[in-house]
């Protein structure tokens, strides 16, 4: 069995458990583990894809599992404690109640059984990034006209999260420890004249670079008599500050804008793209404020915007 991870392939093995970091002494222990759970069934359903009524059988069966485990650990303990004659008896109970009883992984597993459990767990802890609907007719609408909307995640508020990320910075850092530029060798995006002779990033140096991507896919068969019906644009951004080896993981693309292509007719580009060019705008010009690792203002300029053909074809 082989377990995926951000920077590589490992056996699931006695080695790899021993690398698996656990954070000691933390008062927050039991919430950050509920957390990880939490964070764990979640990405099932939005990263793997599994139907929801799946993801609740797994949460079941890992429920019933580890309460099984559970009890045979006890008897196993209790068995253990009582063949040692030295041993005060009268402290089996109490050591197995600290030890057995308030189990981190029954507790989360308890607390997080439901679809509802979990929504509420994640609106209460997780850092959420709303999508915003922004509707391109709503004077038709008041006279009773169809909608036509479009779904924005601001980038400004998705920005500010990710930057004010622990494991986002330790990727910076990791960045920040390659080897310093060689004018002979062209080996990150920073080499190429395009960011180098850049205006903004001469003049902010300390800004991040941002890249745009965008692409039409088709949610219905592209074969069948619904196609183009049901076809959808979306762009994406990611900060290219990060190492290459995480920049071409499409986990790693942040989503900005979804609408259905055939808007793009009756719309403008430059009308559903406003609130987003706005919101780069005051990133590029004035910043945002960043309260973590330490207060900061942060600015973040595009440096390019990457589509194919097609996509490229559609737009102008």
């Amino acid at each position: 069995m082989t377990v995926s991870t951000d920077d590589r392939d490992l056996d699931f093995n006695e080695e790899y458990i021993m690398e698996i970091d656990v954070e000691e002494d933390c008062e927050n222990d039991e919430l950050l583990f509920k957390m990880d759970f939490c964070d764990f069934l979640n990405r099932l359903v939005n990263e793997k894809y599994l139907p929801m009524s799946t993801v609740n059988s797994i949460a079941r069966e890992y429920l019933t599992l580890a309460i099984k485990a559970q009890k045979r650990i006890k008897r196993a303990l209790q068995s253990s404690l009582e063949r040692d004659a030295s041993f005060d008896l009268n402290m089996t109970d109490t050591i197995i109640h600290d030890v057995l009883d308030e189990d981190p992984f029954v507790k989360a597993q308890e607390e997080l059984l439901t679809e509802y459990k979990r929504h509420q767990f994640i609106s209460s802890h997780f850092k959420l990034i709303n999508l915003v609907e922004i509707i391109l007719n709503p004077n038709d609408v008041r006279y009773g006209a169809k909608k036509e909307c479009y779904h924005y995640v601001p980038i400004q508020e998705s920005f500010r999260v990710l930057v004010e990320d622990k494991s986002f910075n330790n990727a910076l850092e990791f960045q920040r420890n390659e080897p310093p530029y060689n004018s002979h060798t062209f080996k990150d995006f920073k080499d190429g004249n395009g960011f180098r002779e850049s205006a903004y990033f001469i003049k902010n140096p300390e800004a991040y670079a941002l890249l745009l991507y965008s692409d039409a896919v088709e949610l219905t068969n592209p074969l069948g008599a619904g196609r183009l019906k049901h076809k959808v644009v979306q762009v994406f951004w990611c900060i290219l500050d990060i190492p290459k080896h995480h920049r071409s993981q499409i986990d790693k693309l942040q989503l900005g804008l979804v609408f259905k292509e055939k808007l793009l007719k009756k719309y403008s580009l430059e009308q559903i793209l406003r609130p987003f060019v706005n919101d780069l705008k005051v990133l590029e010009q004035t910043g945002i404020h960043i309260s973590h690792p330490f207060e900061r203002i942060v600015k973040a300029g595009l440096l390019a915007y990457a589509a194919d053909n097609l996509e490229v074809g559609c737009q102008s």
